[in-house]
């Protein structure tokens, strides 16, 4: 009994050590931090504009509370704020991940971000949702 409760938890550590976060969840944070010059690096068509609206989008934020991942955006009424590559088309495949936080002054917020398919995190648009009370 007690080689199976410790082989569970093995896996069960294992797994957790190993997991990796979404890119929304680490667009996130890096937004949260002020390391936009970083989170801007990730983008696939780095430039400029891309560092200018990052800077933007984390100056309208600032500082939030604790990041958690989300399976899938949520309804509700919000203000929409993006960031993209120069140039991204209207149509384009992209992997989806999503990330809730919530502001100091207590609002909700929720990113999407849209990464090449496949890829480790190589951004085309980020999107944040402000959810007013």
């Amino acid at each position: 009994m007690f080689r199976a409760i410790v082989v569970i938890v093995g896996v069960m550590v294992s797994c957790t050590s190993y997991a990796i976060e979404s890119c929304a969840v680490q667009a996130a944070r890096l937004i949260s931090q002020g390391k936009t010059a970083e989170l801007s690096g990730r983008f696939i068509v780095p430039g400029p504009e891309v560092a200018r609206g990052l800077a933007t989008l984390a100056d309208e934020l600032g500082s939030m509370g604790e990041v958690s991942p989300l399976p899938q955006p949520s309804a509700g009424k919000s203000v929409r704020k993006s960031v993209a590559i120069p140039g991204l088309p209207a149509r384009i495949s992209f992997d989806g991940s999503w990330a809730a936080a919530t502001t100091r002054r207590g609002e909700r917020i929720e990113f999407q971000a849209s990464s090449e398919p496949g890829s480790d995190c190589r951004l085309l648009a980020l999107h944040v949702h402000v959810f007013r009370k």
